[in-house]
């Protein structure tokens, strides 16, 4: 049985280890908690020693801007562009004008029981321009509280609710009136923007991070998660919930309610809500968190700066190690300057596009294109985009003028 070949002026490409993932430069040594894009060209970083870093081409240089706050950020969302929230364990802070500089909006969270006490923890969760964030206090002499903000324009004006208990929550925003928590290990609802809670579920295990706590829709479809033990809950809309698989994640995406990533050592994908994960590959080292725009393009931060961008969904693109692929297509010359040319036998191609480094599409050819013009396109590298029924590849191609 034939394997199907990739050959890039005949020389056969193999790929190993990550090499799915590409390093970009991100200017910093420092360990990084969170990556988020807005878009495919708008991304967010942040990390110890108050790094706050971003991207406004799709990852391939990321800046780095002055943050009041030298502890260890944890999150990051921005509504656009130029309005975004950032937060450490103890602060929250607000930019308006894409980071160049931030406010510290923590007073609006004030524990009314001990107003000089700092914040032992601090979450937030945002879906469009409606948020929440939340802080839990913790002092010997009090009782414990958890005082919570809510805004539906992108926090030009915020509202104090009561959160369901007053121990320290995860939060996950569905609409301007709809909101879930989770509180240790119970789900609660709220259908009008945090004014009353209802009880939804007894979960298996307590939520402790906010990306392992997301609901989908009003129906309640979603997933709960610990990176250190017990696994993947998924949500049903019955309020039920099964444990789906005994995969601890360090960190979960989804990009739509039915395909999904975690990490552990591996890749892993669901494509039915997380009813089923998947091994798909191998990740970068002491990766944080994974973000992924859609079911191709995702990032991974983590220790010593490290920021890695893969363009085909972080899976094995190895032909070697695709053993139900029978047919052979060989792409030529590379580098090229006027025609990309395609040779094959009885592969069905579905799709055809030339993408640039950031992922975005210069040109899409007829599927059945085997003479490909780059004539018009500038001098660079680029990615050519061949998806076929028993595989999505993306090889790199070399455009000389």
């Amino acid at each position: 049985m034939k394997k199907l070949l990739v050959l890039i002026g005949g020389i056969f490409l193999s790929t190993l280890g990550y090499s799915q993932w590409t390093a970009q430069n991100s200017g910093t040594n420092e360990n990084l908690t969170k990556i988020w894009f807005l878009d495919s060209m708008n991304g967010y970083s942040v990390g110890a020693e108050g790094t706050f870093l971003v991207t406004q081409n799709g990852g391939h240089s990321w800046t780095s801007n002055n943050i009041p706050d030298t502890e260890e950020l944890q999150d990051v969302y921005f509504t656009n562009p130029q309005n975004g929230f950032i937060h450490s364990a103890n602060h929250v802070y607000h930019t308006t004008n894409g980071g160049s500089s931030f406010s510290d909006i923590t007073n609006m969270l004030a524990n009314p029981d001990d107003t000089a006490y700092t914040p032992l923890a601090i979450t937030m969760a945002f879906k469009g321009n409606s948020g929440v964030v939340a802080a839990f206090y913790f002092n010997n002499s009090t009782p414990n509280r958890s005082v919570a903000i809510h805004t539906i324009d992108g926090g030009l004006t915020w509202n104090t609710i009561m959160p369901p208990t007053s121990w320290r929550g995860f939060y996950s925003i569905v609409n301007d009136s709809v909101i879930y928590a989770a509180l240790l290990s119970t789900e609660y609802r709220s259908n009008n923007g945090g004014g009353s809670w209802d009880t939804v579920r007894n979960l298996n295990f307590s939520v402790l991070s906010e990306q392992h706590f997301r609901v989908f829709d009003v129906s309640g479809k979603g997933y709960a998660s610990v990176g250190y033990e017990y696994g993947f809950e998924k949500l049903y809309n019955d309020d039920s919930s099964r444990t789906t698989s005994a995969l601890e994640p360090n960190s979960i995406c989804f990009v739509n309610q039915n395909i999904g990533y975690a990490c552990q050592n591996n890749l892993y994908k669901t494509s039915d809500g997380g009813e089923h994960l998947d091994s798909i590959g191998v990740i970068p080292p002491l990766v944080n968190t994974i973000f992924f725009l859609d079911e191709d393009t995702g990032f991974t931060c983590g220790a010593d700066g490290k920021i890695y961008k893969t363009m085909t969904g972080g899976g094995v693109t190895n032909i070697n190690e695709m053993p139900n692929l029978k047919k052979e297509i060989e792409v030529y010359p590379n580098p090229a300057q006027d025609n990309i040319r395609l040779k094959y036998s009885q592969t069905h191609i579905q799709t055809l596009q030339l993408l640039d480094i950031t992922g975005k599409s210069v040109k899409t050819y007829p599927s059945e294109s085997k003479a490909l013009d780059v004539s018009g396109v500038a001098a660079g590298l680029y990615f050519l985009h061949i998806k076929t029924k028993e595989a999505d590849i993306k090889e790199k191609i070399v455009i000389i003028r």
